[in-house]
């Protein structure tokens, strides 16, 4: 019932935030005690056709329970419709931070959970239209999400090399528009829960991971590495 409650007042929380995208997934531990003091992930994500980014981020343990992070990422969005004959790309940079913390339980024995929060935010510039001769005037796609996440892992590793797997369920809320001259194109403007899974392996230097989300019947595919420091 704690973990209930406590994802509610989340859901509460975030229904009055606004913010973006563009990070890596929660592949980790659900329990920061078992993360290193500091480290740095780098990694890229796919969603759809129109949406990819590449992520660089930096977690720091500020105490034994909670873990914070920065999100650095460079984000290409294409095929995004200007009108019924013009579709436009845009490149740039987003920024994010969040924070990660245990929430106890005892219903679940074997299994470890923890609560995350985001925020997340781009402002891309225009690079190219479809029809090279429209004028571009300076458009720049906006981007923002919020998420609330609920983060579970198994107390042990599946495997003798460490092998383990993480899943998650999230609330997630964003917009993405495109301002011109005389009107906004809304592109998103939404709430939704999204749902994802993945796999861990520690090495010689960190953690691998790959792991796939689905938002809105698309599917966020997503590898990275994190090494500690």
């Amino acid at each position: 019932m704690q973990i209930l409650a406590v994802f509610i007042l989340f859901l509460c929380l975030l229904s009055s935030a606004r913010a973006e995208v563009m990070g890596q997934m929660m592949a980790r531990s659900a329990n920061p005690a078992y993360t290193p003091s500091s480290s740095i992930e780098i990694g890229a994500s796919h969603f759809t056709r129109q949406l990819q980014w590449q992520a660089l981020r930096f977690n720091l343990k500020t105490s034994h329970e909670v873990v914070l992070y920065a999100d650095y990422a460079h984000v290409q969005a294409s095929y995004l419709p200007l009108s019924n004959t013009v579709t436009a790309e845009f490149s740039g940079n987003g920024f994010g931070a969040g924070i990660v913390f245990p929430v106890d339980q005892r219903f679940f024995s074997g299994l470890e959970f923890a609560l995350n929060f985001s925020t997340h935010y781009a402002r891309l510039p225009q690079t190219k239209t479809s029809i090279p001769l429209v004028v571009q005037n300076n458009r720049k796609l906006l981007q923002r999400q919020s998420v609330v996440k609920l983060l579970v892992s198994p107390l042990d590793p599946v495997l003798e090399n460490g092998l383990s797997w993480f899943a998650t369920i999230a609330y997630v809320h964003g917009d993405a528009r495109v301002k011109l001259p005389a009107d906004v194109i809304e592109y998103r403007s939404n709430s939704q829960l999204s749902f994802g899974a993945g796999v861990l392996l520690p090495f010689k230097y960190g953690d691998i991971y790959a792991g796939i989300e689905s938002i809105s019947q698309n599917q966020l595919l997503n590898i990275g590495i994190r090494y500690p420091f």
